[in-house]
This record gives structure tokens, sequence and C-alpha cells, in this order.
């Protein structure tokens, strides 16, 4: 089975993503305001290739990304999380 991952551009035109042939793919820049699907097109023991069936991702809507305000409210959220020492319960003071 030959896999292509696909990216549709809204002129009706579409492009073969470089190097994406897993079924396993993470979305780029590129892909923003676009459409993606998953295309396999079986081949038997002899090489012959059947009709190609596509799998659209993302219920074969735009790709999209979180605006930046929203952004911003994840990024404080990590660094409130990680950048804060973790509090300190009286279990975990040991007095010698």
């Amino acid at each position: 089975m030959l896999r292509k991952w696909v990216r549709y551009y809204e002129d009706g035109t579409s492009a073969y993503i470089k190097g994406a042939t897993n079924p396993d793919y993470v979305v780029r820049d590129d892909d923003v305001d676009k459409v993606i699907a998953l295309e396999c097109i079986p081949v038997n023991m002899q090489g012959r290739q059947g009709k190609a069936v596509r799998v659209f991702a993302n219920d074969q809507k735009k790709i999209t990304v979180a605006s930046k305000k929203n952004d911003t409210k994840l990024q404080d959220l990590v660094t409130d999380d990680y950048q804060q020492p973790p509090p300190v319960s009286d279990a975990m003071i040991l007095m010698i």
C-alpha cells in the first residue's frame, strides 16, 4: 500500500506533502488554512495499483491555529506550572 499526505488549496489544486508517507502526520505551518488528507493506494503482488482512497483529516475542514490571545494564555499556564517550585508538604521534610 502506498500512502501519501495531500494538501488541498482553495483554488482547487492539490499537492503531495514532501516526505509525508506514514499513516501519522504532524501538521505544519504550511497546512494552516488548507484541507489535508491521507491518500492510500492499494498495490497487489504484481505491482498493479488500485483506486486511491482518501481519508480527510479534521472532518474535511481547514486546519486552523489558536489565536495569539489563546496562545498567550496557554504560555502563561505553562510558565506558572513549571517555573514555580513545588509545594513542600510536612511528609517531605526530614529533620536530622
